[in-house]
């Protein structure tokens, strides 16, 4: 059989010869240094990096090696079964130092980053770009049953990460380690400068596609992260970080019907037929924990509007369940609430302003029930005193003497109950045993005052006893 591959990163005109694996015992594999026993085919390298050995045995293992710069370098290669392409081979790249190709280096950083301990793969040049396909692929077609995991990993209840995984990197920091470190870092680099009139040339450095088919009962999850803070003597933990850093010299503002062109978090719902997804924010409570702050937002972090609701939703907020202290609390000097506005229309330090500029509002604040129960509403109060709007749904209800559906104004007994122009004197002035008018106080009913006989004299004896009446009142001066 024959191998076709540039595998290795050989310089062009390199002679690369394949030695059998089992040259060497297996506790030197991978081997280093000049190669042990006969070759079995050798090949020059042509321009493009490519080789070809023929005369290989069918799926038997191979290091492949040349001397590049005093240095062997070794690369294992197996070739394919009969029956398959030529072209592909299973690859296992070892000890190939860190000067072995001549591709670009590319990396998140400006400097050139520190040299590869165990493998660096460069695949193409700004000069000569790689066109198609991927540079590394793995693929795993697995069977692993739950009582297997049990038995030979547990305990039981072990997920994915060390029962069946297609690739798996780890890393410690020993008590030594003075820097942040990483399993994996993923750089996407992209100046296309057109997206061919289809889908966005975007940079993506990690792309997820999950999926469950049939009767699997199993979730989707694409990306599954856990952060973990075993002592309370620890720095802390994140299950993720999202770092936007807008190098543009240019503010990006908020769109309301599309993608901004900068945003911490994009989420949409898709679908093949006509099927909506459940909620694209949910924070559960599986683990019998709580968080402290559902969501937080740290002093100075956003500009103009925390949270903003362009969606034409049903319902922009819902509140379902009981809170102990408050469904929605405003702090003291954290601003007032404005229905129908985007700001306070009036001048001074109100807590509610409710306006609407477009039409009439009539009503312009509705409180109450659509049920047969007495309701009072609008406490306005201090520590002195209170007034509230009230609803009657029963005979003196609030007051005596109201009926069913009776309305009114009760106050703290004891106090006046005034109505009058702003600074003004108040015309109106209820007690609870009596009323004044224009800025008299309040005085209880007057007695009854006697039917008069037919003679002058009595009769103005009960004219004076009415202007005394009034006069008592403030109707009159």
């Amino acid at each position: 059989m024959e191998f076709r591959g540039a595998q290795g990163g050989f310089p062009a005109g390199t002679t690369v010869k394949a030695y059998p694996a089992s040259n060497w015992n297996p506790s030197h594999r991978p081997p280093s240094g000049a190669p042990v026993g006969a070759s079995t085919a050798e090949a020059v390298v042509a321009a493009d990096g490519s080789y070809v050995l023929t005369g290989l045995a069918a799926a038997t293992p191979y290091y492949v090696t040349a001397e590049v710069g005093g240095e062997y370098r070794y690369v294992q290669i197996r070739a394919q079964l009969p029956g398959g392409s030529a072209k592909r081979s299973e690859v296992e790249i070892i000890n190939l130092g860190s000067d072995w190709s001549s591709g670009d280096l590319l990396g998140a950083r400006t400097a050139v980053p520190p040299a590869a301990h165990k493998l660096d793969l460069r695949d193409g040049t700004a000069a000569a770009p790689v066109k198609i396909g991927t540079s590394v692929s793995i693929s795993r077609t697995d069977a692993t049953t739950r009582a297997e995991v049990n038995e030979k990993i547990g305990p039981a209840g072990t997920d994915g990460p060390d029962g069946a995984t297609a690739f798996r990197v780890s890393i410690k920091g020993t008590a030594a380690s003075q820097v942040q470190i990483l399993a994996g870092e993923f750089n996407a680099w992209q100046t296309g400068e057109s997206n061919g009139g289809e889908a966005s040339a975007d940079a993506g450095a990690i792309y997820g596609i999950s999926k469950v088919t049939g009767t699997a009962v199993g979730r989707a999850i694409p990306l599954y992260l856990e952060a973990n803070r075993e002592t309370a003597t620890s720095g802390g933990m994140q299950g993720i970080e999202i770092r936007l850093k807008n190098s543009s010299g240019e503010s990006d503002a908020y769109v309301a019907n599309g993608a901004s062109k900068s945003m911490g978090l994009w989420l949409n719902a898709q679908s093949a037929g006509a099927a909506d997804s459940a909620a694209a924010f949910q924070v559960g409570h599986g683990f019998g924990r709580q968080f402290d702050v559902g969501m937080g937002f740290n002093q100075l972090s956003i500009k103009t509007t925390t949270f903003r609701d362009d969606s034409e939703a049903v319902r922009s907020i819902l509140i379902t369940k009981p809170h102990s202290k408050a469904a929605i609390a405003v702090a003291g000097g954290a601003g007032g609430v404005f229905i129908g506005l985007e700001e306070k229309n009036f001048a001074g330090e109100q807590l509610l302003e409710v306006g609407y500029a477009e039409s009439a509002l009539d009503p312009g604040v509705v409180f109450g029930t659509g049920q047969g129960k007495s309701v009072s509403i609008m406490a306005i109060r201090n520590s002195t005193g209170n007034a509230k709007v009230f609803a009657s749904n029963a005979v003196n209800g609030f007051l005596t003497g109201t009926a069913q559906g009776d309305t009114g104004i009760n106050f703290t007994a004891g106090k006046i109950f005034h109505i009058g122009a702003q600074t003004k004197t108040s015309l109106l002035r209820v007690s609870e045993t009596g009323v004044g008018f224009n800025g008299a106080a309040p005085v209880a009913k007057a007695g009854a005052i006697a039917s008069p006989a037919a003679e002058v004299a009595p009769l103005k004896t009960a004219v004076d006893a009415i202007r005394v009446a009034l006069t008592n009142v403030g109707i009159t001066a």
